[in-house]
């Protein structure tokens, strides 16, 4: 007889048995044999999720104070590529028509050369190896070829990684409280910075991120009367991010990573580095229009 010598244990070895017992299991299974570097990864990452005891945390962080940060909409940067001016129409229109201040924060194109240093600070191993590969060569390399393809995708997805850190930086070296962050795909819903003002007021002090919106999401309970808490959030198609959350990234999970943006901030929530809230119903949604970052 194995004796579990922990509550968190057991949890765990419950977790198995029931992921083994679902229908989906065998799916699972078939695929950790076709594509094994994909999904053992990807198995190892949702036990580690669901060992969390989420109902818990939701309960402990409802008992929290509320934040009450008040949010200033001049706070409010949106990234966008200085190649698609096209992207930015419609998110302009709607903030003018809502009267909400903003400022444009130029991406950093993967197109252009980045800095070394910013390659060795955030870049792990793997992902360096692609995004040293010369631009002038990569010209040379046929488009329709999978090398191609594949340092194109690392490249704007750095930049896109970039994007992000250096508002995050931005953040932590001016002393506010927080920013507020849009890429340039999103669609602001009816009424948006009176949601927006009644839901961060609202958030228990301890938040670190609040999803205005995002994609394959899992919520745990409600915290707040439209604040829930993440489970799982990937896209970063808009967010408010604390101070204390933007040092909390950028000491660590920000760090020499092999993941693109979402899957870091991901990582980041379900290994309890952060803590994150969700909106819920959502106050963004996002338009239907070609990536930027080299997807099909």
């Amino acid at each position: 007889m194995v004796y579990v010598s922990s509550r968190k244990t057991q949890r765990t070895v419950s977790q198995f048995r029931k992921f083994f017992r679902s229908p989906f299991s065998v799916a699972f299974v078939v695929y950790l044999l076709v594509a094994p570097k994909r999904a053992l990864p990807r198995l190892i990452r949702e036990l580690r999720r669901s060992s969390i005891n989420w109902d818990a945390l939701s309960l402990e962080v409802s008992l929290y104070p509320d934040s009450n940060v008040y949010v200033e909409p001049h706070k409010i940067y949106v990234i966008s590529l200085r190649r698609t001016p096209e992207r930015l129409e419609m998110l302009l229109m709607q903030l003018k028509e809502q009267e909400v201040p903003y400022k444009i924060s130029p991406a950093i194109d993967g197109f252009e050369e980045f800095s070394r240093k910013d390659v060795l600070f955030y870049a792990g191993k793997n992902k360096r190896k692609k995004l040293e590969f010369p631009l002038s060569s990569l010209a040379l390399l046929d488009t329709n070829r999978g090398e191609y393809q594949r340092i194109r995708h690392e490249r704007l997805r750095f930049g896109c990684y970039l994007s992000h850190v250096r508002l995050w930086k931005h953040l932590i070296d001016t002393g506010l409280p927080y920013l507020m962050v849009f890429e340039d795909d999103v669609v602001l819903e009816a009424d948006f910075t009176a949601s927006l003002r009644h839901s961060v007021l609202s958030l228990p002090v301890s938040w670190d991120i609040f999803y205005l919106s995002s994609c394959y999401t899992k919520l745990g309970a409600f915290v707040r009367h439209d604040v829930r808490q993440v489970k799982r959030a990937l896209c970063t198609h808009g967010y408010v991010i604390s101070s204390k959350g933007a040092q909390k990234i950028m000491q660590k999970a920000a760090l020499h990573s092999e993941k693109p943006i979402d899957h870091m901030l991901d990582e980041a929530i379900y290994t309890s580095q952060i803590l994150a809230f969700h909106a819920d119903p959502p106050l963004i949604s996002v338009r239907a229009v070609q990536s930027t970052l080299g997807y099909a």
